[in-house]
């Protein structure tokens, strides 16, 4: 062999490394940073466009079936923003754009990594990666909290800086023991961890590393301190735990940990439980719900057939001058903006997709999807970029993972 074959051989082989990094990390970018820009840069713009023009190049090799489904979601999705776009302009435009980016992005990035042979084993290791990141990411906010030693100093320097590098915040308050609050939207994704785990079906999911990243994917959640990423948390690790019957004793440890923690430290724990469920500030927390459900009832009302469309929102009750179309009751709204047959389109899809999943992973697949869709009764997680790895465990176990009773369906 020559030295310019060797050399053109090396080239390609570092082409289709550089390639394969790149596919890895941007679902781990699209997870982690809280919008779209770093310290001004639009990193997350860059990274969606070099998916999709990879995308574009690897199109011949896609699955028919899933060709087919993304053009009709696609379909779906546009149709959507030209209807809200003849009302509300701009704000049709946004919205549809964070849909395309969580959704379209994710089922891209699912095809990509079936081109390179990659599966749910390389989509755990991202999880992972981003268990860790997550990890990381709340230690040195808390550190930071505690260097600067005063939690009113804290908001004014360091979440003002924060705001101004990541371009969005987190939400934060004050806990019993002089901790904090830091909540971000990958919590969602980290408190679903263990279920990827499981589906992964792996002899390594039960190993030493995957429990301790199971336990540091709960204490990521608990310091969340989000009521329904913590019971999705408790739910999924509960049945991690479950189903790894080789370690009984550390389950026995455990348990036996928590209880003596709980004996230990059980004014602090009442004052935890007081704070997160009983405070005033959950009471004016599930008001502003409550008058979100009223003003989208209303806003249902005007065009309860068809819905107003992306960028839908009502002026009963705005939460952000920028994204007005955003509520935490964002399944609610999904309804008034689409519609009756809209929304019953939607219902008929997930259907689809929870037969489907069933087949391939039975419980799992069904109760990973509807603790993503029950999360958007409390936050609006649906169109948010940060589920993007959400969207790539649901599609590549519908389209590409393999089981024996489904032989019929990849092959129409």
């Amino acid at each position: 062999m020559s030295m310019l074959s060797r050399c053109v051989m090396r080239y390609s082989l570092y082409k289709i490394n550089l390639w394969k990094l790149l596919i890895f990390v941007s679902p781990i970018i699209f997870s982690i940073l809280p919008s779209g820009k770093l310290a001004g840069f639009p990193i997350k713009y860059i990274f969606a466009g070099f998916v999709l023009v990879l995308f574009l190049t690897k199109l011949s090799s896609i699955n028919g079936v899933f060709l087919k489904h993304m053009a009709g979601v696609s379909v779906f999705l546009t149709l959507q923003l030209f209807h809200g776009y003849s009302e509300f302009g701009k704000m049709a435009i946004s919205e549809f754009l964070l849909a395309s980016g969580a959704i379209l992005i994710g089922m891209i990035l699912v095809h990509l990594f079936e081109v390179y042979k990659w599966g749910l084993h390389e989509l755990c290791m991202v999880y992972k990666v981003v268990v860790i990141f997550s990890l990381l990411f709340k230690a040195v906010i808390i550190a930071s909290y505690y260097y600067i030693g005063n939690y009113q100093d804290f908001i004014d320097v360091f979440l003002t800086e924060y705001v101004s590098f990541f371009g969005a915040g987190f939400m934060t308050m004050q806990l019993p023991m002089n901790m904090i609050r830091v909540f971000i939207q990958t919590d969602l994704v980290v408190a679903l961890f263990p279920l990827v785990l499981l589906m992964s079906k792996r002899e390594c999911c039960f190993n030493y590393i995957n429990r301790i990243l199971v336990v540091i994917s709960s204490i990521v959640v608990i310091l969340g301190f989000s009521r329904y990423n913590m019971l999705v948390s408790g739910l999924a690790l509960s049945i991690y735990f479950y189903r790894d019957r080789d370690i009984f004793w550390i389950k026995f440890v455990f348990l036996f940990l928590i209880f003596i923690a709980a004996l230990a430290f059980s004014d602090e724990l009442i004052e935890f439980v007081k704070l997160r469920f009983l405070s005033p500030q959950n009471t004016a927390s599930d008001a502003i719900r409550y008058n979100q459900a009223g003003a989208l009832w209303n806003l249902f009302d005007q065009n309860y057939w068809f819905g107003g469309g992306f960028g839908a929102y009502s002026k009963e009750v705005i939460r952000s001058f920028s994204s007005p179309f955003s509520y935490e009751q964002q399944m609610l709204s999904l309804l008034a903006k689409w519609g009756v047959i809209g929304f019953a389109i939607f219902v008929f899809y997930i259907f689809y997709i929870i037969y489907f999943g069933a087949i391939k992973k039975g419980y799992l697949y069904v109760l990973f999807l509807l603790l993503f869709l029950l999360a958007s009764l409390f936050n609006p997680y649906l169109f948010s970029s940060n589920m993007v790895m959400i969207y790539m465990t649901l599609y590549y176990i519908l389209f590409y993972e393999v089981s024996v009773h489904d032989q019929s369906f990849q092959k129409k």
